[in-house]
């Protein structure tokens, strides 16, 4: 049998030691506003080689740890992303996959259970679906357990608690090593003890409810968006209005992750919606709504003052149809520390360009106000070369190294990583 590999590496072509660190070659040839595709970076080839087990059911079940509707969580201060997720059709992987940003060396972080020790149960209901996880004694953690006693459950153990797989979203974020979380089951990854805690351990339906029963006792629902903030010391989790019938639900929370509780009863009350662009750039939360009819129009939200500014983009508009095939949750958008500014893709709807808006300096007009927003300049700039792979189920998968003075993109699993400099 297989033995997980936690330590497992395996380095990106073209790197050097550089200053006690690899320091990758490939970032010196990637020429200005030309899409250039990394050579032998493709994930799904790396991240299979990393797999200690096999046969989980799925149509891919490696793929799945980011095609399957789950964004990478980014970690700004180690420069890197966390690949979780699959569920439904897509597998049952459960493993955890870093990619290094700077060296693009992909290793596992937190192994996957080995689906030889499913119980019979589960595995007799399982195709390529979750199944019943019931052990032979009677016991339904909702996970897979590690720590079973009973002696008709034992042979079962996996090395460590690991939760079933599910779709994620962009609904996690990660404080100190470690990610929270919060979309449907909430749970941890301590990656850098590679293991799982709290699975299921936290109530954030019922936190809701006490706050308002208009906000019904469930869990947060597809679409959940997170990030965190240093400076504040909380996540911050958006509502998503419609889902499981929560039509209350909107805005977004602040999360302590020290007391695991929302912080305040307080509800940041700014329109939100599922699988939404929401990511940090300076001070600011910032959320862009993938309205069809409104795709250049957003908000920011002041971390500190919790002031609400409302935003339109000016100049060169984007547009993009819902439900698109491949398809995509919406357009991919992030924050370019660089240049102050965000950052926006129209992947399948414009696949030859890049839009920037410089949102560090002062808008054109507007006052900030729902009614009469800060307008923001919008231009797109043509990205020569060829083009990168069709883009699946993305939202703000598009990451600026201030190292290599690059934006990654990983438009999906069977793909190599592409990097472009503007």
């Amino acid at each position: 049998m297989a033995t997980p590999r936690a330590d497992a590496y395996t380095a990106a072509a073209g790197g050097v030691i550089y200053g006690g660190r690899e320091r990758p070659q490939w970032h010196d040839a990637v020429p200005l506003r030309q899409w250039y595709s990394v050579p032998g970076t493709n994930f799904k080839t790396l991240a299979a080689a990393l797999m200690p087990y096999g046969n989980y059911p799925g149509s891919d079940p490696v793929a799945a740890l980011v095609d399957a509707f789950g964004e990478p969580c980014f970690d700004p201060n180690e420069m890197a992303v966390y690949c979780h997720g699959g569920g439904h059709t897509d597998g049952l992987n459960n493993a955890v996959v870093k990619v290094d940003l700077t060296t693009l060396a992909h290793t596992l972080a937190i192994p996957p259970c080995d689906p030889a020790k499913w119980p019979p149960i589960y595995v007799a209901t399982t195709t390529d679906r979750h199944g019943t996880l019931q052990y032979p004694s009677g016991a339904t953690p909702e996970y897979y357990s590690s720590t079973l006693t009973d002696p008709r459950d034992t042979p079962y153990n996996q090395l460590i608690d690991t939760p079933m797989v599910t779709h994620q979203y962009g609904g996690m974020a990660i404080r100190q090593g470690r990610i929270t979380y919060f979309y449907n089951q909430y749970k941890e990854a301590d990656v850098r003890a590679a293991r799982w805690s709290h699975i299921g351990g936290v109530d954030l339906g019922a936190q809701l409810n006490a706050i308002n029963p208009n906000y019904k006792n469930g869990v947060l629902g597809q679409g959940t968006m997170a990030l965190y903030d240093d400076v504040t010391d909380r996540h911050y989790v958006t509502l998503v209005p419609g889902d499981a019938g929560y039509n209350w639900r909107g805005g977004f929370i602040a999360f302590n992750p020290v007391t695991r509780q929302l912080d305040g009863n307080k509800i940041a009350n700014v329109p939100t919606r599922s699988s939404m662009n929401f990511f940090k750039g300076g001070r600011y939360a910032y959320g862009l709504m993938h309205d069809v009819a409104a795709p250049n129009k957003g908000w920011r939200f002041n971390l500190d003052t919790w002031a609400v500014e409302y935003l339109v983009f000016t100049g060169d508009p984007m547009s993009y149809v819902d439900g698109s095939v491949p398809l995509m949750e919406t357009l991919i958008a992030n924050y370019h520390s660089g240049r102050g500014s965000i950052v926006r893709w129209g992947g399948n709807f414009d696949m030859d360009a890049l839009y920037e808006v410089n949102v560090s300096g002062a808008p054109l007009g507007g006052n900030g106000s729902a009614g009469n927003p800060y307008q923001f300049a919008q231009v797109r700039i043509p990205i020569a070369g060829s083009r990168p792979a069709a883009p699946v189920t993305q939202i703000n998968r598009m990451y600026f190294n201030p190292a290599t003075g690059c934006i990654l993109m990983l438009p999906r699993a069977n793909s190599n990583w592409i990097a472009v400099k503007l």
